[in-house]
């Protein structure tokens, strides 16, 4: 009889414990969403802000691409 009081506790114990964690993954998971989201807000920001007003020149890239 004790040991199935044992056994009982056992598997409550691992039963809860696989619970926590499943509820720690949905958590983790929705908060690397949310994360994701708000990375994608502040590139589309970031791109905005960085398009230049004016075309390169057709020189522009002869420079650097010059041996020295």
């Amino acid at each position: 009889m004790l040991s199935y009081v044992v056994l009982g506790i056992f598997v409550f114990l691992i039963i809860s414990f696989m619970f926590v964690l499943f509820v720690e993954l949905i958590s983790s998971a929705a908060d690397g969403e949310k994360r994701r989201k708000k990375l994608l807000e502040k590139q589309k920001e970031r791109k905005i802000i960085a398009k230049r007003v004016q075309k390169y020149t057709d020189n522009y890239f002869d420079k650097y691409s010059r041996r020295l």
